[in-house]
């Protein structure tokens, strides 16, 4: 009898073990799928914000739309990297001193997702990977018209905290093409050279810009001669609301 007692013990024990590990096996697994859902509603809810201006930015006319890039509970960065400003016929832009790349959070390397804003583009930078972003494309705008400035404003603090609120603000209005020889010096930190380093070859190659590309000291160089360039970006805000 006792014997049986305790064989019929431990088959309970064992039973209640394979229990307790196949709802562990289970809850591990549900855990995985539900982040890697958040990650994919995640994705989609920035994607929404860029079709959502790209639609309010179709309607205005160098007026002033707002959209707003949840971070929490990711780290977001953004850096800005200013545009030569429009010049009639050929032109030589030297972007080291025409303009400068501002770091606005530490956390570049380390993102779930990072706006990163160039003379020409919107950079979308997700789980490592780059996704590049035309004016046109993005905006929808098509009819050409001639743009008087082009500035860039930065505000908000010298970081992004984890919480809070991205709101970027853009004035728009489209710049007629133009022929220019361009130079662009970047001096990215080192945790994300790589990453401007592959977009800058892989953006050469997909756009055949035929660009002369160089990477020496910690500076990234980029020549184009005789290019056709065409910005939409007028005015473009930055600013942390908690």
């Amino acid at each position: 009898m006792e014997r049986a007692g305790i064989s019929e013990a431990i088959g309970a024990i064992l039973v209640f073990a394979v229990a307790v590990l196949c709802l562990s096996i289970y809850y591990t697994s549900y855990l995985m799928q539900e982040a890697k859902r958040s990650e994919v509603r995640h994705a989609h809810r920035v994607r929404e914000q860029f079709i959502s201006l790209k639609e309010a930015v179709e309607k205005l006319d160098n007026g002033e739309v707002t959209i707003t890039v949840p971070m929490t509970p990711e780290s977001v960065s953004g850096l800005l990297y200013s545009p030569p400003s429009p010049r009639p016929g050929r032109m030589e832009v030297d972007n080291s001193g025409q303009g400068s790349i501002r770091y606005l959070s530490s956390y570049i390397s380390s993102s779930n997702f990072s706006l990163l804003f160039e003379g020409g583009a919107v950079i979308l930078v997700q789980g490592g990977t780059a996704s590049f972003l035309s004016p046109p494309a993005l905006f929808g705008l098509e009819s050409e018209n001639t743009v008087r400035t082009v500035e860039y404003f930065v505000g908000g603090g010298g970081s992004l905290s984890m919480s809070g609120e991205v709101c970027v603000r853009v004035r728009v209005g489209v710049e007629e093409n133009m022929q220019e020889n361009v130079r662009y010096q970047l001096a990215p930190r080192p945790e994300t050279r790589e990453l401007w380093w592959g977009y800058l070859k892989a953006e050469n190659s997909r756009l055949s810009l035929g660009a002369s590309l160089e990477n020496e000291g910690g500076n990234l160089r980029l020549t184009v001669e005789n290019v056709w360039w065409r910005r939409v970006v007028v005015e473009l805000k930055i600013s942390l609301g908690i």
